[in-house]
């Protein structure tokens, strides 16, 4: 992604200095101050990911000394949760997927907190840009940026899950995304809007899709202290496990 934006906004780059030329200098302005704000957004994006990054490492580096500090819980159980916590962040470290487990669900908030703060202001340059392209030059010029644009948002969770009832054995995925929608881009195999949500306990999926109720279903999503399972139920009483997948 970072060569396709150094060579759009190179094109870019060539584009505004032939409009200038040919003496649409008010065009090249906006263009220019627009294309200056992306290029500082993008940056700033980075750095805000890696600060988020380096907080929840923290996080799971601090947790796991509780853990190891607590009286509360016997040994052997202790032995288990900080082994949890480690595999946890060895797939954030490998995959960029996020912590769901009881104790690091508080900063899975926090991170999505952050990365989404910054993740919306580059969405926005991304816009002006966008709208500028396509008044000068069409959307076909613009389709690169707006591509850029769709990958802002991070797949942090993949569920394979198997429904229970009411039709046994059925499988399906789930991904979830840092912008809080699951299955974006599916192949095309359906192509219905869905959202998810974090709750303290729990994670809620709303799943529009054919023969759905009004707003879709409503899946709650039991979380197992791991983070590795899920247990969903929906206002149906369809029920499905589901099992983190890397």
């Amino acid at each position: 992604m970072e060569v396709k934006m150094r060579l759009t906004l190179r094109v870019l780059g060539i584009v505004l200095a032939m409009q200038t030329f040919a003496g649409f200098g008010f065009a090249a302005t906006s263009m220019e101050k627009s294309l200056s704000t992306l290029q500082e957004q993008k940056a700033s994006h980075e750095d805000a990911c890696a600060r988020a990054s380096k907080r929840l490492l923290e996080a799971f580096s601090d947790t796991r000394k509780q853990v190891e500090k607590s009286t509360s819980v016997l040994p052997e159980s202790r032995l288990g949760v900080i082994a949890s916590l480690r595999d946890e962040e060895a797939t954030f470290q490998t995959f960029g997927y996020l912590p769901f487990s009881t104790l690091m669900r508080p900063a899975t908030a926090r991170y999505l907190r952050e990365f989404n703060t910054s993740a919306r202001k580059l969405a926005r340059a991304y816009d002006r840009v966008i709208k500028l392209v396509t008044k000068k030059h069409g959307l076909e010029q613009a389709q690169r940026l707006i591509d850029e644009k769709s990958e802002i948002a991070k797949p942090i969770a993949k569920w394979h899950c198997r429904l229970s009832y009411p039709r046994q054995h059925e499988t399906f995925t789930w991904v979830l995304y840092t912008d809080f929608t699951v299955n974006p881009d599916n192949d095309g195999k359906d192509a219905y809007p869905k959202a998810w949500a974090l709750n303290t306990d729990a994670v809620m999926i709303i799943n529009v899709c054919p023969g759905c109720p009004r707003g879709g279903f409503r899946d709650t999503c039991r979380i197992r202290w791991d983070g590795q399972q899920i247990e969903a139920r929906n206002q149906r009483g369809g029920v499905y496990v589901g099992h983190r997948v890397n």
